[in-house]
């Protein structure tokens, strides 16, 4: 049996990894068993920034150990991380759909707005509360297209408590006092 890793340890390694621009090394951290390696190598790769890492880093929020510092990192590359977060949207296990849906609500921008309304059709209430706190911080962030999406659910979200989340996320019209 293999000894426990000190969690510092780890970072120290890692940083010496990033340092030296070693992806090879990260990536191989990826597959180790212990989950202190596979964070410091996501957050590693993160660093380094290369695109080319982007599809791996998406393929880790189904990951249950390390989805957390996975969407942390998506977030913080920003909306270059937009297209794997969008594809992660569709993984057929749903269990990364929940981070996917967090990490654009941070970064989504309006090419992300059709992809995250498909979600409102998903059966799973979460999902579709999450998709539509993401449409919302979107709008928020002057995407009409997102309220637009959210305006068009609202008919027909069977749900209450999802119903009442559309009512609280979608603002309400402004009256026009027209010409004074």
């Amino acid at each position: 049996m293999k000894e426990p890793i000190e969690p510092q340890a780890v970072w120290d390694q890692a940083r010496v990894l990033v340092d030296r621009r070693d992806r090879d090394a990260l990536f191989a951290w990826l597959d180790d068993p212990d989950d202190h390696r596979r964070e410091a190598a996501i957050c590693g790769l993160g660093e380094l920034g290369d695109s080319r890492d982007l599809p791996v880093l998406g393929a880790l929020l189904g990951d249950m150990y390390v989805n957390d510092t996975v969407q942390a990192v998506l977030e913080d590359i920003g909306p270059a991380a937009e297209p794997v977060l969008v594809r992660a949207l569709d993984d057929p296990a749903g269990t990364g759909v929940l981070h996917a849906l967090e990490a654009l609500r941070a970064v989504g921008g309006a090419s992300a707005v059709d992809a995250i309304a498909r979600c409102l059709g998903q059966g799973d209430q979460h999902v579709r509360s999450w998709a539509i706190e993401a449409l919302a911080d979107i709008g928020e962030r002057g995407t009409p297209a997102a309220w637009e999406a959210l305006r068009a659910h609202v008919d027909i979200e069977a749900d209450p408590d999802v119903r009442d989340l559309l009512a609280v996320v979608l603002p309400t019209p402004r009256d026009d006092p027209g010409p004074v």
